[in-house]
């Protein structure tokens, strides 16, 4: 049995510099070998920070900003699953810039997938001060698989990660909520 391929990717601008270096050692480090990686950065008026991630040798994609922040994220989005089914990537890994996990992130990820091919987040604390209960489980660390988003992609407009979310409670996809598995960091 072939290991199903995954690619790591995220929508990103060039105020999530301070984290680039963190991030990219933490990718190299993901021990699973069906990996690859892509990034769609979204820098207004300039290519700087897509020449930036390209030097750390990542595959990097530039989108122009549209005028309001969620049809900027719909576009990287569009660009991350159509990056997915063109490289044969059945899963996605979210995994935004500024979250930092450890080498065995995606088979722990997979294995919680299982042979229903869930849907699975894990949570990571906010920035700063925060209470006990406030976590975040968004796109920061989600591993989707591809064809649920391909087959679909152009109904998950407005609003991405809420029109996810919203069609895995439509169709009914399983979704597995991952607590403390792993242990994430969230930079500042």
């Amino acid at each position: 049995m072939t290991l199903p391929k995954v690619l790591v990717a995220c929508p990103t601008f060039d105020d999530k510099a301070y984290a680039l270096e963190a991030w990219v050692t933490a990718y190299e480090s993901l021990i699973y070998p069906r990996k690859d990686v892509f990034v769609v950065d979204n820098t207004a008026g300039t290519l700087d920070y897509t020449r930036r991630v390209r030097f750390y040798g990542l595959t990097c994609a530039y989108q122009a900003p549209m005028p309001t922040w969620w049809d900027t994220l719909d576009m990287c989005w569009l660009r991350i699953i159509e990056r997915a089914h063109d490289v044969g990537a059945e899963f996605i890994l979210s995994l935004e810039q500024d979250i930092i996990v450890p080498p065995p992130t995606i088979e722990v990820m997979l294995l919680a997938a299982g042979v229903e091919r869930a849907v699975v987040t894990h949570r990571y604390r906010p920035r700063g001060p925060f209470n006990a209960n406030d976590w975040y489980e968004t796109l920061g660390c989600t591993l989707i698989p591809t064809d649920l988003l391909y087959t679909r992609r152009f109904a998950l407009y407005t609003r991405f990660e809420i029109a996810l979310f919203n069609l895995l409670r439509e169709i009914r996809h399983p979704l597995v909520r991952l607590h403390d598995q792993l242990q994430l960091i969230h930079l500042n």
